[in-house]
């Protein structure tokens, strides 16, 4: 099952990049801000296009998520900056160098490793809220703290925060989307149990708000500068809930510990890599223009 969860990861990843581009493209041209944003995009038939992208990317994680573990399906998740950075180059109308498709085949390998040598477990996701409440609540806390650090800068720098305070977020929602689908798989299917459940309300409570925040993140500068900031701290986020809510874990031998780390760092070292090299082209080609033509004077 194992690897069905990284097939359905790696499918959730390529259309979640889809619709990240199209949601980023279209937020970054609106001037409304929080509740405005929101309805403003609510408007536009490409950002509708893109959010429903989305949607489909977050069952395709349920799917991934009823089958494996969070140690698995969100480390896997990171894939969608191989093919959301090239899509937005595509938009800006730019082309992939070659240091950024060496920094993506170091994390498809990085990623590879991981799985295969790491051998993540799961645990057991229905936790009372209590559990859940001595690591959620700092978590929301360094969410807010970062909101409020993004108020007094512009630009990248915004981004960043903000895209941080993202993938916070979004790893708790996996971790509640896992909780959930628990709940309604066990013994059969299990609706009043999933309608009486803290966690649904929970998870569509999360789902509205990290999705509000990641549009005013898109909004703050081009997608490079928040979309690596949510791919990479939504699986490390999600995996601290994994580990300290759910009890899952890895099961490797003292050296595969030593190509597990690696692995990680190879992960985060290529994951700054293509933001970095993204961010630092120009986003649009200046066409090339002929000088004009200088009036010769009439023969005398």
């Amino acid at each position: 099952m194992t690897w069905l969860a990284v097939l359905l990861s790696v499918g959730s990843a390529l259309v979640g990049a889809v619709g990240m581009v199209l949601q980023q493209s279209e937020a970054a041209s609106v001037g409304d801000r929080g509740l405005g944003l929101l309805r403003a995009m609510l408007a536009r038939p490409r950002w509708l296009l893109g959010y429903g992208l989305g949607v489909l990317a977050v069952a395709l994680q349920a799917w991934a998520l009823s089958v494996g573990a969070l140690l698995v399906v969100q480390p896997v998740g990171v894939t969608s900056l191989l093919f959301a950075l090239p899509l937005a180059a595509r938009f800006a109308g730019r082309s992939m160098t070659t240091g950024q498709w060496v920094h993506a085949g170091v994390l498809t390998a990085a990623l590879a490793a991981f799985v295969l040598i790491g051998r993540p477990s799961d645990g057991q996701p229905i936790q009372p809220w209590s559990s859940w409440l001595v690591i959620v609540g700092p978590a929301l806390g360094v969410v807010v703290a970062l909101c409020l650090l993004g108020r007094r800068v512009r630009g990248t720098r915004r981004a960043l925060l903000l895209g941080l305070g993202t993938g916070i977020m979004f790893g708790i929602q996996a971790a509640l989307s896992k909780s959930v689908l628990t709940i309604g798989t066990s013994g059969g299917v299990q609706l009043r149990a999933v309608a009486t459940s803290w966690e649904l309300y929970a998870l569509l409570l999360m789902a509205v708000a990290s999705v509000a925040l990641q549009q005013v993140a898109f909004q703050a500068a081009a997608l490079s500068a928040s979309q690596p900031a949510i791919t990479v701290m939504t699986p490390i986020s999600a995996a601290v809930c994994g580990v300290l809510i759910f009890g899952e874990g890895l099961h490797t031998s003292p050296a595969g510990w030593v190509v597990v780390a690696v692995a990680v760092l190879a992960m985060g070292w290529a994951t700054v890599g293509l933001a970095r090299s993204s961010s630092a082209r120009p986003a649009v080609r200046p066409p090339m223009t002929r000088p004009p033509a200088v009036a010769r004077e009439p023969n005398r």
